[in-house]
């Protein structure tokens, strides 16, 4: 009968876990961009990289005055990446003190989740200004749920770069 029992849980905890944990709703879909808000106004490299799946590809295409460049993505060149670009501004924010302009925002424009909920296509702007440049991105981001962790598998998006207003 014990055995039974711890079956039924087992089962339970699996149908959990892998089942129901990779479920999506908008509010999910709402606290993962904030989470990468915040992260990016922290300088919290670990918290983005561990946004992003194991298997996460894409493309970014940036375009840089007259100038244009494709950029294939995955996890470990886009965290690369990252901690390249936090490690460049911890060091501004460090020469410069508060007079180091840095801002971040976005806006969701568009969350559209599959019929069985397991992905969510979410179209997205954001605008990053730091130290006299404004990057403008839109991006169209494949969110997945993987054992109760919302994570970014697949990217498509355009940055472009400026002087700040």
């Amino acid at each position: 009968m014990i055995k039974y029992v711890l079956l039924a849980v087992l089962g339970a905890l699996g149908w959990w876990v892998f089942i129901d944990g990779s479920k999506l709703d908008e509010d999910q879909v709402r606290e993962f961009y904030a989470t990468g808000h915040r992260a990016t106004l922290a300088l919290d490299a670990d918290t983005l990289c561990g946004q992003m799946a194991d298997d996460l590809d894409g493309r970014i295409t940036s375009y840089i005055g007259p100038r244009q460049q494709v950029e294939l993505v995955s996890k470990e060149a886009a965290c690369r990446n990252v901690e390249a670009t936090f490690g460049q501004v911890e060091k501004m924010v460090a020469l410069l003190g508060d007079e180091m302009p840095f801002d971040a925002s976005y806006q969701i424009n568009k969350i559209t989740l599959s019929d069985d909920n397991k992905r969510a296509t979410v179209e997205v702007r954001s605008v990053l200004d730091m130290a006299g440049a404004r990057f403008v991105s839109r991006s169209v981001e494949t969110l997945i749920r993987d054992r109760r962790v919302v994570k970014s598998a697949h990217v498509e998006g355009r940055i472009w770069v400026s002087e700040s207003p």
